[in-house]
């Protein structure tokens, strides 16, 4: 309660002084680079900084207080080290790529793309935390080294198959082509733009 409390509070200080910063304007229907770039940062970054006061003084207290015993501390510190990853790169994610507000997106995808990105992202984010989090477990608890192998083997596997499966998606631009500009379409479905200089 001491941790969800203080973490509230600077919750609530951080969005009074910041808030407008984070607000989408879906008026806008242009917003400047610089706009979108500054509302990615600060939604990313307050309630990041929140989630991490919150988990680092949960394990303040319960350390202070003698809850932890040495062989569940690492695991714990880990747990909370696994949650605060899978946020950040969530709300990052989020930020960046903005699948249900395209003028505000900073990659130019189209809007199912940005959800695959995003879905993509997060899973491979939560499959390598995972991994780290069963690690240590394995390592506090003295697991034979052959599990420690098979379980590095099924995350890299499960993570380059992502990978795999998102290169094959088609992710287009929702922009028009600029004069002087040629959309070209590459195998993994990903739509570039060249820029052909003509002499004469």
């Amino acid at each position: 309660m001491l941790s969800l409390s203080l973490a509230l509070v600077l919750m609530f200080v951080e969005y009074r002084l910041f808030g407008r910063l984070i607000k989408r304007d879906q008026a806008t229907e242009a917003p400047t680079y610089m706009s979108r770039l500054s509302v990615a940062f600060w939604s990313t970054i307050l309630p990041t900084l929140a989630l991490c006061v919150f988990l680092a003084a949960s394990y303040f207290f319960l350390d202070t207080f003698k809850v932890l015993r040495q062989d569940v501390a690492p695991m714990m510190a880990v747990t909370f080290a696994f949650a605060g990853l899978v946020v950040f790169v969530g709300l990052l994610t989020q930020a960046v790529l903005a699948p249900k507000a395209p003028t505000w997106r900073l990659i130019r995808v189209s809007d199912r793309g940005a959800r695959h990105l995003v879905t993509a992202v997060l899973l491979m984010a939560v499959i390598n935390g995972l991994d780290y989090v069963f690690g240590t477990i394995s390592e506090s608890l003295g697991s034979p080294v052959v599990l420690t192998v098979f379980k590095s083997f099924l995350s890299s596997t499960l993570v380059g198959f992502i990978i795999f499966a998102v290169s094959f998606m088609t992710r287009s631009s929702p922009r028009p082509a600029t004069p002087g500009h040629r959309g070209v379409r590459g195998r993994n479905g990903l739509r570039c733009r060249c820029v052909w200089s003509v002499s004469g």
